[in-house]
Parts: C-alpha cells; sequence; structure tokens
C-alpha cells in the first residue's frame, strides 16, 4: 500500500517562547486636544529703546558699547550701551548706531 503524502504545513515545528508571533496591534480613532507649546512671557505693550528718552550726549565724548554676535541670514547685532540694549542687523553701520545710542534719530 502506497504511503500517503504528509502536507508539511501541518507540522510546522513549535515555536519557543522568545519566538512567538504576537497578534497584530488594534487601534481605533479617539479624539484629543494638541495643545500648543508655551510662549514666552509677553508684555503689555513692546518698549522702546530707553536710549531715546534719556538726554542727547555729545557724540564726541567717549563711548562704551558692548557688541555680541546674535548670528542668523543678516548677521545680527546686539548693543549694549548706556544701561539698555539694542538688536541690529549687520547692514546697519557703526555710524548709525553710534548715532542712535546718543539719542539722535539716524
Amino acid at each position: 500500500m502506497p504511503r500517503k503524502r504528509q502536507n508539511h504545513a501541518d507540522q510546522s515545528p513549535a515555536l519557543s517562547p522568545a519566538e512567538q508571533s504576537f497578534p497584530s496591534a488594534t487601534w481605533e480613532w479617539r479624539r484629543v486636544k494638541i495643545k500648543p507649546p508655551a510662549q514666552g512671557h509677553q508684555d503689555s505693550a513692546p518698549k522702546g529703546h530707553r536710549w531715546r528718552r534719556l538726554p542727547v550726549r555729545n557724540p564726541r565724548d567717549p563711548l562704551t558699547l558692548t557688541v555680541k554676535l546674535r548670528g542668523g541670514p543678516e548677521a545680527w547685532v546686539e548693543i549694549h550701551a548706556r544701561g539698555d540694549l539694542g538688536r541690529f542687523p549687520g547692514y546697519v553701520t557703526i555710524a548709525e548706531v553710534v548715532l542712535w545710542v546718543n539719542g539722535h534719530q539716524p
């Protein structure tokens, strides 16, 4: 009598616990509200440079400025002088900054 052909799919070897496959994850739609990121502190009104309110000083007197490069595509700089700071794009000339700090409108 001929032997019966056995289907090899029925004879899959037993998987070890580390190789067990897990059932597919189930999912469902949920409505959730995504909060916007926290914003920084905002003053009630934008403040201009206090240099305008300071008395006009003699432009020939020595003036101490601290220049800090902020960077960016326009090479912004931060100028500290006379107790205040101002941020200027890199294309502003030194003469315009000094006039601004002295209280003269360029």
